[in-house]
């Protein structure tokens, strides 16, 4: 689903809707709670069993995250709401490592790769939770591209090729 279009559903629901989890800011919303959301978003929707709705105290929600089954994750922090550690909390109180399915798998969009540091980072978090990242061979072509280029921020990279990075980071 286009970023734009989560954002724009999410930005669509009226609280509370679907289950308020044992933090007491992150709702669950199931198939079964569809029904509750916008006429307009329900077909995008059809194809989705569950997303979580990040609030800030349980009334204003910041993001979100949409479950593509196991093959895929997606996450959204509204602008106004980035750096603010929501993301992070879910990650930490094990709620997001509760919703997840089995051998769930994220891709790791290239463009939101700031650094070699900031990959290691979300590998990291990634991998606290039990998620694979599933395009690795994408990630070490983009990052061997800016270290090719004398970026002090990727040059970390040239320490791999291909093979080592994908059996590191598996």
């Amino acid at each position: 689903m286009q970023e734009e279009t989560f954002e724009s559903i999410l930005r669509s629901i009226v609280l509370p809707v679907g289950e308020l989890l044992n933090d007491e800011r992150t709702y669950r919303v199931t198939r079964d709670d569809f029904e509750q959301i916008d006429k307009q978003y329900r077909e995008e929707l059809e194809s989705f069993h569950k997303f979580l709705i990040l609030t800030s105290d349980g009334k204003t929600i910041v993001g979100g995250v949409l479950f593509y089954d196991s093959s895929d994750i997606q996450e959204i922090m509204f602008e106004e709401f980035r750096g603010q550690h929501f993301m992070s909390t879910i990650h930490k109180n094990r709620i997001l490592a509760n919703e997840l399915y089995a051998d769930q798998r994220v891709t790791i969009v290239t463009d939101a790769i700031e650094s070699f540091n900031d990959f290691k980072k979300k590998y990291y978090l990634a991998s606290c939770i039990g998620l694979k990242i599933s395009n690795l061979e994408e990630i070490y072509k983009y990052l061997s591209f800016l270290g090719d280029n004398d970026n002090k921020e990727f040059t970390e990279i040239q320490k791999y090729d291909e093979n080592s990075f994908i059996r590191k980071f598996s």
